[in-house]
């Protein structure tokens, strides 16, 4: 620095941010308030530091100014005059040097003859500003880089300057000395100051003396005062860049700033930056239709931005470049035929359907198929004809299945097939031969013949067949034939082996029979004869034995048996055979049996031959033997004993009984005659015997009656109504009554209709054609001109009609011949019948096609083409426009007027030329809006307005008026600014340990500030002077046996216990015992026993429940542990009861069903035995009582309190119990008689007599016929009738066009209300229908002409667009048709054009605004008078805004611009779509809180703000992220000192028994702290050990750094004192919290000293005890000692003890 006397003007750069600029001289201070850059107070010395800043140009020249302290606030400054200062009248101006920068464009310092030297830091650059006539200055200044060096003294008049002719710098002339000069000065100094070579460090005086040139002295008194720079370390960590000091800096390094501190010198800030950066991020996203990104959902195009927190808690910025495509949609109307192919799928039902494809962007394409199919239609026709068929002009001659395709009324194809079976008629021929005569077609022959039959439609085609029969008569022939035969002989496919005549048939050589009668002799042969046995045999029988040839055979099974036997033997020869004899014999045995019968009739005994071998006629019982020959042929012996009892034999006279077909008796016989007097079974007698009456049993025979009917291709069988339409026969069954004697006696029978039907069928052809004009039909020959159904009747062979039908569609050609004018601006359409065709120019087209029905129609066109205009390439600009514009041709030439930004864009003004054609004048309009905007806002302390660049630190209202950038009109913003300030306060503190403020916990003493948000937002700066006191803690050991009372509470259990005091600071003292108990060991055991308990532990045996006790080992503390047994014991239970029950009973899960004494062992709930007895008695039910009962009861039987309904074996329980209380049970064998049930049912018409009853209602009907007693129960017969209601007020009532055709086949063609029709229902019963008809009429058709009509024309549903004949039926007032027909003769076209227009916000088209995107219609009428449609298809974009509001800490990047003070901002952008995007931000942001905490502690060092362990001093800082109240960062910065701890030695003495403490390092003072081997501490130095064992020493020095601990053994030599005099010292309690008792026993009399010492070696307690002898007791009162340890001390001459104490 230079001294101050020294005028300096440094140009440096200068902090902005302090708020004003030091400035002593009181004219240079009124020179800068009176350009306004002061800060509005005189004479305070200081100026605004912003408004200096910005200043170019200085004046400063003939002001005597002789400090220019506060120039260096001038940064700016490229202009300076300083000249004539010394021109004020003053002689002595301290202004010397100047220090300036070779920045200065112009300079002056001329007029200043005191100034020598000018201090730059640039000489050459400094004369060349002199040279090129930049600066100025006098003759005598020069420049140089230290003035100071260059000069030594600097004071002319203190150095007594007397310039010579070698110094002319001043003049020419010499001063004279005529005295010596002493002169004082004054200087401050930063730092040092060097004056003539010496540099001084220190405020003081002092002297030098010099010798002037002129020989004279010079002193000169230096008053000097030394003043300080200064330096500060900001360590901070931040995002992307900090600007300190107005710097930017945006990497990490470490940064110096020099400025002058508060007495003027240098201070140093130095920056330990750290710079993090944020992060940036872009995704190039394209969807379709919308896009969902971070919880936003996009629909169209953007780059929007999103800021997120990264690892290093900078800004993540991420820019999404979206682009939406979007899905699109179309729709295509199709009517198809039957299917439609679309898209590789065939669809065959009218519907919508949706197919999705991919566009050129990606996304749906999604197309819709709006299809309706109509079908084609078909038909067939299965026709049978004989030989040939004509279908259509096509005559067939043989079978085929043919088609025909033609188009129906939906214009599909119609489709009808023909079926064709052509049967030929058949002539045929056969020949037949027949035996004696044959029967043909009802034609009897005899003899040979040739028969002919024609059978119409006889054959199986249906078609006649003539046959043609040759017969052929052949004969029978009789014959007689004589045969002798040997054994036996076949013939007729019969054999014979026995002689005889026999009778047989073979056929005649024509055939036929030949009756043959033979006489046969059958001889036998003999085994003799020609060698060969001839098995013949003759059959015998015999009973019990046979001999034949004189060998007897029997029964016995060793001999032959009974059965059937062949015996050989051989014989003699016959005449003419050789024979061995056989003999089949069959060998039966006699039999016996006895016959006993009982019989109600004459019996009589038959035997197999059916001979009558007795007959037993009269009552009574006769014994009867007969022998006759049994199965065998032996005889057999039959015994009878038969007893005879005579049945009831009718004498009555015969009662009639009627029957259907047959009658049935009691017997099972059947009658199906009628029979007169016949005695028939009733019943049965009491003797057994059937009981018999006499009846006339009269049968009425099956009723038949065959019916026989032939019709035509249906049948209504009026009986059933049951319609036929193929040949059956089939029956119904009625019911009628047969009458007898004379009618007097009738029953109901069933009679049976038969139908025997034979359906022949019509024939019906139906054919279908659709021509164009005209039609020629084959089958009649007759030509049809118009649509019609044709008929031709015929009748088949059968006498049925055939119909052949022509369903004639006749359609017919047309033409159209159209003359039209277009415009070549719109594209003429002209629309065919079946096509559509754009054309340009002038000219005469025609076009065939196929009209709707098929038939050939012709188009024609006449057309010209005529010009428009359009000025759309080169639309009318008239420059921008403020707030409105009017366009004199807009709105087709009437005018008009455009207001506000929103009409700008490109306007259309739409008229017809001189050809009628569609014409547009376009305007290119740009209009900008005089605006006004108001803004509102509150902000701390002060507020830059970025829009204006103003910043106020007041309340008030600020305008700032710009100017739109095309127009110029006035844009005009109002700030309403409210500011709010920040304020701050202070707290203090005193805790224990550690204290917790806003979330954090600190544990030294310290200061410490905090940053809130006030009510206003605005900062609330709290600072915590906080006083961190501590805790102590200690802890106490003890063993005791069983419980330990420490401070009031019993403890019974090992452990560590805490108790808290408070310290003399408020803090707590934490006491711990460790504490062991020693517990005498008592053990329960619990047991349990069945009868007797054997205790192993105690070698005893226990039978009854108690507590017994097992005494053990003496413990520790001299108690006995002891076991003690708890024992339950449970004895056997005994019990025993009486039961009885009935039948059995169940005990213990066994079944016991006889009386006894039953005994059973249990296991109790306990687990022990039970023995229990039980004294039953068994009783059992009555089962004595039988009761049958058969065929005595009708459907139920109630016995007691049952009601049995069922045949078979019940059991039944009496109402009253046996004697024994047990149950009585009736048996019953129960055979019962049913009611007998009778269904029926019948329909009928109208009403039905049945019995007494008339039933005119359908429904169930009964009727009961009652038994005469339980043996004959009741009849019910129940019938089901249907009752057919005869209707005869049915009304149909019709309503019709014209005629109509009633179910009586008759055609109405006028209303009628009288017909009536009457028809048989399908249950036969007659109903009667009345018809109320109205008939209304169609209208006469109507026709008209139109000459000229404008095309197209929808009349009714007819699309008119051509001239020509068109026809229409509509609907008349009484709903029938009315039939119109009009006739174009000439046709104009309507036109139409489109415009297709993107624009922003808004578009006038026609006068109109429009303000939607949307297609709009206008219509105009074009140059021949028809509608011209104009459609605009319009897409609108709007112009949009938003407005944001966001927080941020110190700064915000928006749009590109760093913001850092709260605002509100705006910007202009251009959307994607080209139009405005206005974007505003409400910027709050907010400051950044920073703290300091300062440490000073012994290493290591926690830091619990950000849980570091440092191990050397410096400045640390920590950012909580998000962490201030505001939700900004928080900067925490640590002031760390960190001391070095002593290291100590404990050190014996040379020579004695007393240790010293060697301590390194560390502060003093330090405090020794030692430990003996009871734990107990002392702070006396040296230490005089009293006992043996380990030691500890460790020390805390000044900074309250704790040393390490030294350990170290003292081995103290035996001493012949054996405390002979001290015996039985006890002090209790021990710990205490406030007094003690001293217990000792003195066996010498002896004086005595008794001392309590502190920790530290303090003596807070003394008593000397005299001549003291025996037992000594004392209460010491400790209540007002500091807690801690303490040791005790009693000692004589002799002895010396010592007990240690816990006060606490």
């Amino acid at each position: 620095m230079k001294k101050l006397y020294t005028l300096v003007i440094m140009l440096v750069s200068v902090s902005l941010s302090a708020q004003t600029v030091y400035m002593p001289n009181d004219i240079f201070e009124n020179v800068a308030e009176g350009n306004g850059w002061g800060d509005g107070i005189l004479g305070n010395d200081s100026v605004d530091a912003v408004a200096i800043a910005g200043i170019t140009n200085l004046d400063l020249s003939n002001l005597l100014i002789d400090d220019y302290t506060g120039l260096e606030g001038f940064t700016s400054l490229t202009n300076f005059d300083c000249s004539n200062v010394a021109n004020q009248g003053i002689a002595n101006v301290s202004l010397s040097l100047l220090t300036l920068s070779s920045q200065l464009l112009t300079f002056d310092a001329s007029g200043n003859p005191l100034l020598f030297c000018i201090e730059v830091d640039d000489t050459a650059q400094a004369n060349a500003n002199v040279s090129s006539g930049l600066w100025t200055i006098d003759s005598h200044a020069s420049f140089s880089n230290d003035c100071g060096s260059a000069f030594g003294c600097l004071d002319p008049v203190a150095c007594n300057w007397a310039p010579t002719h070698s110094i002319d710098t001043i003049s020419g002339s010499s001063f004279v000395c005529n005295y010596e000069v002493t002169t004082n000065f004054t200087v401050d100094s930063c730092d040092s100051f060097s004056w003539d070579g010496v540099s001084y460090d220190t405020t003081g005086i002092y002297t030098n003396t010099y010798t002037a040139q002129n020989g004279c002295d010079s002193t000169v008194n230096l008053d000097l005062t030394i003043r300080y720079s200064t330096q500060s370390t900001t360590i901070d960590t931040v995002c992307d860049y900090l600007i300190w000091n107005g710097v930017q800096h945006d990497s990490s390094g470490t940064y110096e700033y020099y400025t002058n501190n508060s007495v003027g010198c240098d201070s140093t800030a130095i920056l330990v930056l750290t710079v993090n950066r944020s992060s940036n991020g872009s995704s190039i996203v394209t969807a379709c239709d919308n896009f969902t990104w971070d919880g936003t959902t996009y629909t169209s195009s953007v780059v929007d931005t999103k800021t997120y927190t990264n690892a290093v808690g900078c800004d993540s910025i991420h820019i999404l470049n979206l682009t939406i495509n979007n899905s699109n949609s179309s729709s295509t109307t199709i009517t198809s035929c039957d299917s439609f192919t679309w898209d590789g799928l065939i669809y065959d039902s009218t519907g919508t359907y949706t197919n999705n494809y991919t566009n050129v962007d990606g996304c749906d394409s999604t197309h819709t198929l709006n299809l309706t199919i109509t079908n084609s239609t078909s038909g067939s026709s299965i026709v049978t004809a004989c030989d040939n068929f004509t279908w259509d002009g096509t005559n067939y001659t043989s079978s085929v299945v043919d088609t025909k395709i033609y188009t129906n009324a939906v214009g599909c194809d119609s489709i009808h097939i023909l079926e064709l079976t052509i049967n030929y008629s058949q002539n045929g021929s056969s020949t037949v031969t027949a035996c004696d005569n044959f029967t043909w077609e009802g034609q009897t022959v005899t003899s040979s013949d040739v028969l002919i039959h024609t059978y119409q439609n006889g054959a199986v085609n249906g078609c006649d067949s003539t046959h043609t029969l040759n017969v052929i008569v052949n004969y029978s022939t009789n014959a007689f034939d004589t045969v002798v035969a040997c054994d036996s002989y076949s013939v007729g496919g019969a054999t014979y082996d026995t002689s005889g005549v026999y009778f047989y048939q073979i056929p005649n050589v024509a055939g036929c029979d030949s009756n043959i009668i033979l006489t046969l002799t059958i001889n036998y042969t003999d085994t003799s004869w020609n060698g060969q046995p001839t098995f013949n045999t003759v059959q015998d029988s015999a009973c019990d034995f046979y001999t034949w040839n004189g060998i007897t055979y029997t029964t016995s099974l060793t001999s032959l048996g009974i059965g059937s036997h062949l015996l050989e033997f051989n014989t003699l020869t016959n005449p003419g055979c050789d024979s061995t004899a056989f003999q089949n014999l069959y060998l039966g045995a006699t039999s016996s049996d006895t016959t006993t019968v009982f019989t109600c009739e004459d019996y009589y005994w038959i035997n197999i031959y059916g001979d009558t071998l007795f007959q037993m006629l009269t009552q009574g019982t006769q014994t009867y033997t007969v022998t006759y020959t049994n199965e065998m042929g032996c005889d057999s012996v039959h015994v009878l004993d038969i007893t005879y009892n005579e049945a009831f034999i009718a004498t009555n006279s015969p009662t009639d009984t009627l029957a259907c077909e047959q009658f049935v008796d009691l017997a099972g016989n059947i009658f199906t005659t009628t029979v007169f007097n016949q005695s028939i079974v009733v019943g049965q007698g009491a003797n057994g015997c059937d009981s018999v009456l006499n009846y006339n049993i009269i049968i009425a025979p099956e009723n038949r009656v065959d019916t026989f009917v032939t019709s035509c291709d249906n049948y209504v069988w009026d009986r059933t109504g049951t319609t036929y339409t193929s040949s059956t026969i089939d029956s119904v069954v009625f019911s009628a009554y047969a009458y007898f004697n004379g009618g007097s006696d009738s029953i109901l029978c069933d009679s049976t209709i038969y139908l025997n039907l034979t359906i022949n069928n019509s024939v019906f052809i139906s054919e279908s054609d659709t021509v164009c004009d005209s039609f020629l039909w084959t089958v009649n020959g007759n030509t049809y001109y118009s649509s019609g159904t044709y008929t031709q009747q015929f009748i088949t062979v059968d006498g049925c009609d055939s119909i052949h039908e022509l369903n004639l569609v006749v359609n017919y050609s047309t033409s159209t011949y159209l003359v039209d004018e277009g415009c070549d601006n719109e594209e003429y359409t002209w629309i065919t019948a079946d096509s559509s065709y754009v054309i340009n120019s002038t000219g005469l087209y025609v076009v065939t096609s196929v009209n709707s029905s098929g038939c050939i129609h012709t188009d024609s066109l006449d057309l010209t083409i005529n010009p428009s205009f359009s000025d759309s390439l080169t639309p009318f600009n008239p420059g921008p426009q403020c707030d409105f514009y009017h366009w004199p041709v807009g709105n087709s030439g009437q005018g008009v007027t455009y207001i506000g930004a929103n009409a700008s864009g490109l306007k259309a003004s739409y008229f017809t030329n001189v050809h009628g054609c569609d014409s547009v004048h376009w305007l290119d309009l740009t209009i900008e809006e005089t605006q006004n905007y108001s803004y509102s806002n509150v902000a701390c302390d002060n507020f830059n307005w970025q829009l204006a660049g103003t910043s106020y630190s007041n309340s008030g209202t600020y305008i700032f008026t710009e100017f739109t950038p095309l127009a110029g009109c006035t844009i005009t913003h109002t700030l309403n600014l409210t500011i709010n300030n920040s304020s701050a306060d202070s707290v203090s503190v005193v805790a224990c340990d550690s204290y917790e403020w806003d979330g954090v916990t600190y544990d030294t003493t310290g200061v410490y500030t905090n940053t809130y948000t006030d009510i206003n937002g605005c900062d609330s700066i709290v600072t915590l002077n906080l006083t961190i006191n501590y805790s102590s803690v200690d802890t106490v050991t003890v063993q005791d046996c069983d419980f330990y009372v420490w401070d009031g509470v019993t403890y019974d259990t090992t452990g560590l216990y805490t108790n808290i005091y408070p310290d003399v600071n408020g803090c707590d003292s934490i006491v711990t015992l460790d504490l062991s108990i020693i517990n005498t060991n008592n053990t329960t055991v619990f047991d349990t026993a069945c009868h007797t308990y054997t205790w192993a532990l105690a070698s005893q045996n226990y039978d009854s429940t108690g507590v017994y006790p097992y005494l053990g080992n003496i413990n520790a503390c001299g108690g006995i542990d002891t076991v003690f047994l708890n024992l339950v014991v449970y004895e056997r239970v005994y019990g025993s009861g009486s039961v009885t029950v009935c039948n059995s009973y169940e005990w213990n899960g066994n079944a016991y069903t006889s009386t006894g004494t039953y005994v059973d062992t249990l296991i109790s709930s306990v687990g022990c035995d039970s023995v229990a007895t039980l004294n039953l008695t068994v009783n059992y039910n009555d089962t004595s009582s039988v009761l049958v009962s058969h065929n005595q009861h009708c459907d139920t039987l109630f016995i007691e309190n049952d009601a049995l309904t069922s045949d078979g074996i019940h059991y039944v329980l009496a109402n009253q119990p046996t004697v024994n209380g047990c149950d009585s049970i009736i048996i019953v064998d129960l055979i019962l008689n049913y009611t007998q049930y009778i269904y029926d049912t019948i329909t009928v018409c109208g009403e039905f007599y049945w019995y007494s009853d008339t039933i005119t209602q359908s429904g169930t009907h009964s009727q009961i016929f009652l038994g005469n007693d339980s043996t004959i129960c009741d009849v019910i017969e129940i019938l089901e009738v249907t009752v057919v209601p005869e209707y005869t007020d049915i009304v149909d009532t019709q309503v019709h066009c014209d005629s109509y055709t009633w179910i009586d086949g008759i055609t109405y063609t006028s209303s009628n209300n009288s017909a009536t029709y009457t028809y048989q229902t399908n249950a036969g019963c007659d109903s009667t229908i009345h018809l109320d008809l109205t008939i209304n009429y169609s209208s006469s058709p109507n026709s008209s002409s139109i000459d000229t009509l404008c095309v197209p024309y929808l009349w009714g549903t007819v699309v008119i667009d051509s001239v020509g004949t068109f026809t229409e039926t509509f609907v008349n007032t009484v709903g029938c048709d009315s039939i119109h027909t009009v006739t174009i003769n000439y046709v104009l076209h309507k036109t139409e054009g489109t415009s297709t227009i993107t624009a922003c916000d808004m578009f006038e088209w026609d006068n109109t605004t429009y303000t939607a995107s949307g297609s709009y219609y206008n219509t105009y009428t074009n140059s021949v008078g028809c509608d011209s449609v104009h459609t605009l298809i319009l897409t609108i974009i709007n112009s949009n805004s938003g407005s944001s509001s966001e927080t941020s800490c110190e700064f915000y990047v928006w749009n590109g611009d760093t913001l850092s003070t709260t605002g509100l901002y705006t910007d202009t952008l251009t959307n994607i779509d080209g139009c405005d995007s206005v974007a505003t931000l409400n910027l709050v942001v907010l400051s950044v809180p920073k703290s300091t905490e300062t440490h000073i502690t012994c290493d290591p060092f926690t830091w619990i703000v950000d849980g570091q362990t440092y191990t050397s001093s410096g400045m640390y800082s920590y950012t909580y992220v998000n962490g201030a109240t505001n939700g900004c960062d928080s900067i925490v910065t640590l002031d760390l000192t960190i001391n070095d701890a002593p290291t100590v030695v404990g050190t014996q003495i040379a020579g004695s028994l007393t240790w010293e403490a060697i301590i390194t390092d560390g502060v003093a003072p330090f405090i020794v702290t030692w430990v003996d081997p009871n734990a107990f501490t002392s702070n006396l130095s040296p230490l005089e050990p009293i006992t043996s064992g380990w030691f500890s020493v460790y020390v805390e020095d000044a900074n309250g750094c704790i040393s390490n601990t030294d350990s170290f053994y003292v081995d103290l030599p035996p001493t012949s004192i054996l405390f002979e005099d001290i015996k039985e010292l006890n002090i209790y309690p021990n710990p205490t919290s406030d007094y003690i008792n001293l217990e000792f026993t003195s066996k010498n009399t002896s004086d005595y000293n008794v001392r309590i010492i502190s920790s530290n070696g303090n003596e807070v307690y003394i008593k000397e005890l005299i001549n003291f002898s025996g037992n000594y007791k004392s209460s010491i009162d400790l209540s007002r000692f500091a807690k801690g340890n303490y040791l005790i001390e009693i000692s004589n001459s002799k002895d010396k003890i010592y007990k240690k104490l816990l006060l606490q």
